[in-house]
């Protein structure tokens, strides 16, 4: 799928979804889609559906889980790890677990307390992702896809 196709796609899922979640920048959710998955060329989004690298954590959804090597930053270096990650049929689906994860979670409090898309997206960077540059490489995703999909 190209980028632009995907872009359109999953631009198309997050209105669906977010239609009823207004405080949630869908400009944002997008690009991090986006970020997450590698413009849909992540091995977890195409084996899961996993749009924003959601670990299994907990009760896990009925439609299993996906183990990967990944590398998580441990406030010195890179380690190398084996995770789960949880397995979804539909994006949808993956999508309304994220607004449920934001919506009550204690931890994403400032989250939904955002006023903007930039400080939202450096809240939940804070919380989302062990990459101490996550929020930089988030926020240069949504200016790229503001200024236009370059191939």
């Amino acid at each position: 799928m190209k980028r632009e196709e995907f872009l359109e796609k999953m631009r198309n899922v997050v209105e669906r979804v977010l239609e009823v979640h207004p405080w949630i920048p869908k400009s944002a959710v997008v690009a991090q889609i986006i970020l997450e998955t590698g413009w849909g060329k992540s091995r977890l989004y195409q084996e899961g559906k996993n749009l924003f690298g959601i670990k299994a954590f907990g009760k896990i959804s009925s439609d299993g889980v996906l183990e990967f090597w990944t590398k998580e930053w441990d406030g010195k270096r890179w380690v190398e790890k084996v995770q789960r990650f949880r397995k979804y049929r539909l994006e949808e689906e993956c999508l309304t677990d994220y607004v449920r994860i934001l919506s009550e979670g204690r931890a994403y409090w400032r989250v939904r307390e955002a006023r903007s898309e930039e400080e939202f997206i450096r809240e939940m960077a804070r919380l989302w992702a062990t990459d101490p540059n996550y929020a930089q490489k988030w926020l240069k995703v949504l200016q790229s896809i503001q200024q236009g999909v370059r191939k």
